[in-house]
């Protein structure tokens, strides 16, 4: 746990009931006609209040509340001229403690709001702050020693505000400084008073840390899992996400299936690479959930990303088991599910999965993944990649078509061409559709003629190019006869 020093202006604020003279100071920084005509509506004294003069003097409390009011309502300019004024104000006879203002000027030049930053005058007025007694101001300037490394002043000032105040921040720091011996003799005992302090004062953090000394029976604590449950409860409520995980993962250890969701659901949802392998799990064994090996290989891939040690190891598996099922989907010949097998080799195939590559590559062999051309080609480029991944099938595949290419099959002949032309061997592709041609197969024509076309092979000679086309949609290719329409559609665009 580190320490910050960008400790914000307090959002609780007392209200107050102002008479005339206040409500006129008040207007004279409310310049918005809307917004006078509204406080003018809900109090009689905002409505005698333009009657009254503005630069009426007022205490250095109501000063101070002016300041309040002004940044809650966003105008940062006059919260600091009201809280620099309130920090300077002679104390009078208020009993008002200024520190407050100091303290708020302070974050004004931190944060520069409604100046301009300047964090050696916030430190100033921080400090100035810290002396005159706000809390809130010690911790910041405790923290600031803490980055200067001076822990020893950082103790100090950390201690003074604990003592005067509920400071859950301060007590969090110290607890950690005690615990680990940091620029202090290391005072277990002390270090765990101070975590309970701070855990009891609400603080997330705190809390977390105190549920896992119990729960796991550290630092001399006598394990208590109950006790340790309650606090990562409480931490967990508050949206600390390691609090999340734990319980989530102690439930799922436990098969409380219906308790461990949720909390894995919420630690997820924050990018914990530990909870979104629990959701993996539970997804892909239907812990408290249906079934769901595409959702679980999205979490374990999620967890994979973020470091996770157990979505690294399981990625694979869980890539594996959503290819078999995706095989499934169409074992039993039910041709409603091949939009659907379709979808899912894809997403595995760019997941650079041989199996998935193979499977596409097929599909796109047997037109089942869009245009004819597309098909071959996306084939062609599959199997290249499959092949040089070493994927057996591919290779027994391809050697297949070698030896029906040699006794005259014209569908092998084409795809062989077409993997030859995904390989750049664009002179074997030609003679291989050539071959193909001969033997019957009219889209080989197609093939050649986009060789003449872009010049891939042979010398380039756009009318050889279309003279094949049309010879092969006269032969009732319906690629062929895609290819024509759209060069006459490109041909009349030119002309407009």
């Amino acid at each position: 746990m580190e320490p910050t020093a960008n400790t914000p202006i307090q959002p609780e604020r007392a209200t107050f009931d102002p008479n005339e003279q206040l409500a006129s100071v008040f207007l004279s920084n409310v310049t918005d006609f809307k917004t006078r005509l509204s406080l003018r509506a809900v109090s009689t004294a905002f409505l005698n209040a333009e009657k009254q003069e503005p630069s009426t003097p007022v205490d250095v409390g109501t000063t101070h509340m002016f300041g309040e009011i002004c940044y809650a309502t966003g105008n940062f300019k006059n919260a600091y001229q009201w809280f620099r004024k309130a920090s300077e104000q002679a104390q009078g006879q208020s009993t008002f403690n200024k520190s407050d203002s100091m303290y708020n000027l302070a974050c004004c030049f931190q944060a520069g709001e409604g100046v301009e930053k300047n964090l050696d005058v916030a430190l100033k007025w921080f400090k100035r702050a810290a002396e005159a007694g706000s809390t809130d101001a010690m911790v910041t300037f405790g923290l600031w020693y803490w980055g200067k490394e001076d822990i020893a002043m950082m103790v100090m000032w950390l201690q003074r505000a604990v003592a005067e105040g509920d400071q859950p921040d301060a007590l969090a720091v110290l607890g950690e400084t005690y615990l680990n011996g940091e620029g202090v003799d290391k005072d277990v005992k002390l270090g765990i008073e101070y975590f309970e302090k701070a855990a009891d004062q609400g603080h997330a953090t705190a809390q977390f840390e105190l549920g896992m000394m119990y729960k796991e029976g550290h630092e001399g604590l006598v394990q208590d899992v109950e006790t340790g449950l309650k606090w990562l409860q409480e931490a967990a409520e508050q949206g600390e996400a390691e609090a999340q995980n734990v319980l989530g993962r102690h439930y799922l250890q436990t098969e409380k299936y219906e308790r461990s969701l949720p909390y894995l659901e919420k630690a997820a949802a924050q990018g914990h690479p530990d909870a979104q392998f629990g959701l993996g799990v539970c997804y892909g064994h239907g812990f408290g959930v249906e079934e769901n090996l595409e959702t679980s290989l999205d979490f374990v891939l999620k967890a994979a990303e973020g470091g996770d040690e157990g979505g690294l190891q399981a990625r694979e598996s869980a890539i594996r088991k959503l290819v078999e099922h995706a095989v499934s989907l169409v074992n039993d010949g039910n041709e409603s599910n091949r939009p659907e097998f379709l979808r899912l080799i894809r997403k595995l195939a760019d997941l650079g999965n041989g199996i998935a590559k193979f499977l596409l590559a097929g599909a796109y062999r047997d037109g089942m993944g869009g245009s004819l051309d597309l098909d071959l080609h996306a084939a062609a480029r599959l199997l290249h990649k499959v092949i040089e991944h070493e994927f057996p099938p591919a290779s027994i595949l391809v050697t297949e078509w070698g030896v029906k290419s040699e006794e005259g099959d014209a569908l092998s002949q084409l795809h062989l061409g077409a993997l030859g032309a995904a390989e750049g061997r664009y002179e074997d592709a030609i003679a291989l559709w050539e071959k193909a041609l001969k033997n019957g197969a009219i889209d080989a024509g197609v093939f050649l003629g986009e060789c003449y076309e872009r010049g891939e092979g042979v010398a380039q000679n756009i009318e050889t190019a279309n003279e094949l086309y049309v010879k092969a949609a006269g032969h009732g290719s319906k690629l062929a006869e895609a290819k024509l329409v759209a060069a006459t559609a490109k041909a009349f665009e030119s002309a407009l």
